[in-house]
């Protein structure tokens, strides 16, 4: 019990001595680094955040009010400030020389070994069971963040404050009617087959006044068109498949020969036809 005692007051007195040497020093610790250092503390803290209770509560089982810690933390921060400073230095004591001469000369034995990740990967086996499972335990890991698909244009304010007289509006509409012309559209049906002498079977057939819809869907090789009777809906221009174009299709009820395509061979007939319309400037104003 003496010895501890004397162990005791030995390092009060260091203590003592470091905290006179460290003030002779102009050495300090400031409020903020010892509020930084009690947010720092594990012990102060509940999920990884500090908790002013937990704090409270474990400074008041040492004896201690709040600010008699933060003191005595200040205290030892500054010691602690004090001999990092002297550690950092090139100062070495005999003892110290020998030690890292000793482990500069240290001699170390290695070896290796390679290890081929695929092949052991190869040997391992999950079923559809485990897979699952795995999934439904860590759906978060394989969660996409939400994204948005977004159009905008960019206005200028500025000139957006301008007015335009009736005479430069209808001169800018004249300048770009190009932007409110619906190109001329065509409509068709069409009958797809496999072989040429179906798509002459089924040309003879029409020819005789079968019915186009009834046919293409009895016949018609393309299952999507074949449910609307043929039907393709209305098409531009830049839409049309070329062999549609190259039939010569030009007035209503129409009937193609036929046509040899990459698909197979078709049998077309022009339904209807919309011309060209321009939106009247009153529409687009």
């Amino acid at each position: 019990m003496k010895t501890m005692r004397q162990q005791v007051l030995n390092r009060l007195i260091d203590e003592s001595l470091l905290d006179q040497y460290a003030r002779e020093l102009g050495l300090s610790i400031s409020d903020e680094q010892v509020k930084q250092a009690i947010f720092q503390t594990q012990a102060f803290q509940t999920n990884g955040k500090f908790d002013n209770q937990r704090f409270s509560g474990i400074v008041a089982q040492m004896g201690m009010t709040t600010d008699q810690y933060a003191q005595a933390l200040r205290n030892q921060l500054t010691t602690q400030q004090l001999i990092n400073a002297i550690a950092g230095t090139d100062f070495m004591l005999p003892g110290e020389s020998d030690q890292l001469a000793a482990l500069v000369s240290q001699q170390r034995v290695v070896r290796e070994a390679t290890i081929n990740v695929n092949a052991l990967a190869a040997k391992q086996t999950a079923s559809d069971e485990e897979i699952n499972a795995f999934w439904q335990q860590n759906q978060a890991r394989f969660m996409a963040p939400e994204q948005f698909r977004v159009s905008y244009i960019k206005m200028d304010a500025a000139s957006m404050q301008e007015s335009a007289s009736d005479e430069e509006i209808q001169s800018w509409y004249d300048q770009h009617k190009d932007q409110f012309t619906q190109p001329q559209r065509n409509r068709y049906s069409v009958i797809q087959t496999k072989t040429e002498a179906d798509a002459k079977a089924v040309l003879a057939e029409l020819q005789k006044g079968a019915d186009f819809a009834t046919l293409a869907k009895e016949k018609s090789t393309d299952i999507i068109s074949a449910r609307n009777g043929g039907d393709m809906g209305w098409l531009e221009d830049a839409s049309t498949v070329p062999e549609l174009k190259d039939a010569g299709l030009k007035e209503k009820g129409q009937l193609s020969g036929v046509i040899k395509s990459s698909v197979g061979f078709l049998v077309a007939r022009l339904d209807d036809v919309q011309p060209a319309q321009v939106k009247p400037l009153a529409d687009v104003a």
